[in-house]
């Protein structure tokens, strides 16, 4: 496969990554990983599993999420094997009613991206907290994010 070809998989796995978790679909964010894969998010370091159990549980107070990935920057450390660079915010709105807080994370996703037998997937993800903003959930300093994240990404 050329480079072009693996850069537009790869590009399409984090843009899945980050759509899946949005939606709350867990088997296309399980999907995302080799089962043998490693993700340390900071919070919470573990194979997917432990990764995908974190998230639910974690984002149970948010009505919605939004991650906003940038443009990867990606290295062909050999064949099939890639590191991978990619900025990421990500928008957390609270529940009406819950104590959680509105939440903006700037951070820098470090992934090997592999290709097994054709399957692109994380084999390793470190997540690299740049920033972390908290709002109260009726701020007025937030009420202009709300209609980007009542924006769908699937019907």
């Amino acid at each position: 496969m050329t480079l072009s070809k693996s850069r537009d998989a790869v590009i399409d796995l984090l843009r899945c990554y980050a759509s899946a978790v949005d939606n709350r679909d867990w088997l296309s964010v399980r999907n995302c990983y080799f089962a043998d894969a490693v993700d340390d998010h900071g919070v919470v370091v573990g194979d997917r599993e432990t990764i995908v159990k974190y998230f639910e549980k974690a984002l149970i107070n948010f009505e919605n999420t939004m991650h906003l990935v940038g443009e990867p920057k990606i290295t062909d450390l050999e064949t099939n094997i890639f590191d991978v660079l990619t900025p990421c915010i990500a928008l957390h709105l609270a529940k009406s009613g819950s104590q959680t807080r509105n939440l903006i994370i700037s951070a820098l996703y470090h992934d090997q991206v592999e290709n097994r037998k054709g399957t692109y997937a994380i084999a390793q993800r470190k997540v690299i907290l740049q920033d972390a903003v908290e709002f109260e959930r009726d701020s007025t300093d937030w009420k202009f994010m709300k209609s980007f994240l009542n924006f769908k990404t699937s019907p």
